[in-house]
């Protein structure tokens, strides 16, 4: 999970700073201890060219504001740390309950009077009321954050859709980097036919595969729909695996 990115940092920060110290390891282990501590201040120091990191820590139940004081940090890097969760939580999600109510009164007219209330533009104030209380809030200890920001989208609304949005970023590049072996597997020499689309659905399907999300079963019974078989790239699919 990305909000475990900082603090798996500073731990490792303070082993390494610990043990460079330590006086019973001879010169070259404690040499090779500092140039560690070194080079993980470098990529701690990357982690400010993306806000992600520090929102998505924010916005961890277990972490919060607190995490950030217990690492030390200035009053003024939290402070900044938190105007950049409130700048992009009222740039980006402040107002999308607001749009999906008029998705869903275009489409349907027996409702358009019920809710006349909710299409009174919601004050600043109030929006930013979300974010605050969540903060106020004592943390917990929390497993799986997306299924509690999950269970927390009546209480937050636009502030849980904020929160999976950042959850689900890639703390790594291992899977990006993996996917883009699993499509040179995919598009060989033979074949090099399928579409963008189609190339994306089935790395997407793989990966579904691989986390026990699709059985085999259920990619058998979508193969033998009519209209799968009538398309081009499932015919380049069985071609290329016939050769």
């Amino acid at each position: 999970n990305i909000a475990r990115v900082l603090p798996a940092m500073d731990k490792i920060d303070e082993v390494l700073a610990t043990n460079a110290t330590e006086t019973n390891y001879l010169p070259a282990i404690k040499a090779a201890l500092a140039i560690g501590s070194k080079l993980l201040n470098h990529y701690y120091e990357l982690t400010d060219v993306s806000d992600v990191y520090r929102i998505a820590t924010i916005l961890h139940p277990s972490y919060k504001l607190e995490y950030l004081r217990k690492a030390n940090w200035p009053e003024k890097w939290i402070d900044e740390a938190v105007s950049i969760v409130k700048e992009e939580f009222l740039r980006s999600y402040a107002e999308m309950e607001a749009q999906e109510m008029s998705a869903s009164t275009a489409t349907n007219v027996k409702q358009l009077f019920s809710h006349l209330s909710d299409m009174v533009e919601m004050p600043k104030a109030s929006i930013a009321d979300e974010l605050a209380a969540y903060l106020e809030q004592d943390r917990e200890r929390v497993q799986d954050v997306l299924g509690w920001w999950k269970k927390k989208q009546v209480e937050f609304p636009r502030l849980s859709q904020m929160a999976i949005d950042f959850h689900c970023v890639p703390a790594t590049s291992v899977d990006v980097e993996r996917a883009f072996s699993q499509g040179r597997l995919l598009l060989s020499h033979i074949r090099n036919r399928l579409s963008a689309e189609s190339t994306q659905s089935l790395l997407c399907l793989g990966a579904w595969f691989k986390a026990g999300l699709v059985q085999t079963n259920d990619i058998l019974a979508a193969s033998k729909l009519p209209e799968l078989q009538k398309s081009e790239d499932f015919i380049e699919l069985v071609e290329s695996d016939s050769e």
